[in-house]
């Protein structure tokens, strides 16, 4: 059972990040890309200011995990190596011990301390303890949302830079090897924001919003579809927008976020929570290739998207 205080402290995390979801939600759709301003000084025409906020939305939620796996106050180096507590003292004594006293080198006596340190209160512990500590079902929900793939060689050959082309991840096929990736993966999303200052996080797709748009009309005028996706498929419902990254030679793909890290963390709360609370617009298209028909919905609201799906297609939601 999580501490009331915890407890607390994560709900009003959920709440502020559900408020900046839905004021974003306000911002242009296709006008709000670099490409649709001639005046922008940016260097990259696929910038939106959506996305700068996803991004904080989801370094917000991703904090959480580390309240939720903190079995006690943070512990700062600093007050490891000169705390008078009982069992830090006892943790130095410890970590001295494991260090090799035929080695003179006080550098690697100083990396000895700080490994075991961050082995026992570093910031990962928590992080990945929060992981750990949420309800089984929780955490199969966070993973599969997380896909690692190793990237194919052939896309980094000199001859296939520049070109539109794409590769498909090669498969790991070690179970254990593919969850540190997943966690290791979370933890520098979590970090990104903050250390590296990177403000881009796809879960919106505001390029939707001039589908089915009058091609004669000016770029100048209102798009009135919304840039928040939702496709039906074989009559299954699928959240769009897609964020996808290559690091270290691995391809991360994170789907239906920043909806599953709410639910994620509303469960590990003990509460229910409707992803449809969210008050955000969503273009829909039903894909119905068995009548070689595509229905699309321009902009509809998030609580209403059940009630016209089932009305107008007979699908569900599970």
């Amino acid at each position: 059972m999580i501490p009331e205080e915890k407890s607390n402290l994560i709900k009003a995390r959920l709440i502020l990040a559900q408020q900046l979801l839905e004021e974003a939600d306000s911002l242009p759709g296709l006008e709000g890309y670099n490409f649709s301003k001639p005046d922008s000084n940016s260097d990259d025409p696929f910038f939106h200011m959506r996305h700068e906020r996803e991004a904080l939305v989801v370094y917000l939620l991703l904090t959480c995990f580390d309240l939720l796996g903190q079995s006690q106050p943070h512990v700062t180096l600093m007050k490891w190596l000169t705390s008078n507590d009982p069992l830090l003292v006892e943790e130095r004594r410890v970590a001295a011990e494991g260090l090799d006293s035929e080695n003179n080198d006080c550098v690697a006596h100083a990396l000895g301390l700080v490994e075991y340190y961050n082995r026992h209160h570093g910031a990962t512990v928590a992080f990945n303890s929060g992981i750990d500590q949420l309800p089984e079902s929780a955490r199969n929900h966070l993973l599969s949302t997380v896909q690692v793939a190793k990237e194919d060689p052939d896309a980094r050959k000199p001859e296939n830079q520049g070109k539109n082309i794409s590769f498909c991840g090669i498969p790991i096929n070690d179970e254990a090897r593919v969850l540190k990736l997943q966690k290791d993966y979370l933890y520098t999303k979590r970090n990104k924001f903050t250390h590296q200052l990177s403000q881009r996080h796809f879960s919106s797709v505001p390029m939707i919003s001039g589908i089915g748009r009058n091609p004669d009309s000016s770029n100048t005028l209102p798009v009135l579809g919304a840039s928040w996706s939702l496709f039906v498929l074989d009559g299954k419902v699928h959240y769009g927008g897609v964020n996808q990254e290559v690091k270290d030679k691995y391809v991360y793909t994170l789907t239906d976020w920043p909806f599953a890290l709410f639910e994620v963390l509303y469960s590990a709360l003990g509460e229910q929570f409707d992803r449809t609370s969210i008050k955000l617009k969503f273009f829909i298209q039903v894909m119905k290739p068995e009548e070689g028909v595509v229905v699309n919905h321009p902009s509809v609201e998030h609580d209403k998207i059940a009630e016209l799906l089932l009305r107008e297609h007979g699908v569900t939601r599970s």
